[in-house]
């Protein structure tokens, strides 16, 4: 079930997007949920949007051991 959306007295900007997503990601994987994969998000109303958003593991950028040398 989808929570129903919050007020908010000011728009999202990308950067808030791009925030809250890694959040929600970080939060995810720390609590085991498997990421990669697609996922649909829809909207109940008829005029918004639908949307795919597709997670895939990238290389990480600090390797094990970098911060160690």
């Amino acid at each position: 079930m989808v929570p129903p959306r919050r007020q908010r007295s000011d728009p999202m900007d990308r950067d808030e997007f791009e925030t809250r997503l890694a959040e929600l990601v970080t939060e995810a994987n720390d609590d085991g949920v498997q990421l990669v994969g697609a996922y649909d998000v829809r909207s109940p109303q008829a005029a918004v949007q639908d949307y795919t958003v597709e997670i895939s593991e990238i290389r990480n950028r600090h390797p094990e051991g970098l911060w160690n040398e």
